[in-house]
């Protein structure tokens, strides 16, 4: 039987999560809120 995992949030953790399962031979799916990531960089 296959695991299969959600995983909300499509940032650095929750990309590399996938990753980890993939390699694992664990189907994911990732959900994101915004239909389109733009990193951002915040400084002070």
């Amino acid at each position: 039987m296959r695991a299969q995992v959600g995983i909300i949030g499509a940032g650095p953790s929750g990309l590399l999560l996938s990753q980890l399962l993939h390699l694992q031979d664990i189907d994911t799916i990732v959900l994101e809120r915004r239909s389109s990531y733009q990193p951002t960089i915040n400084t002070l």
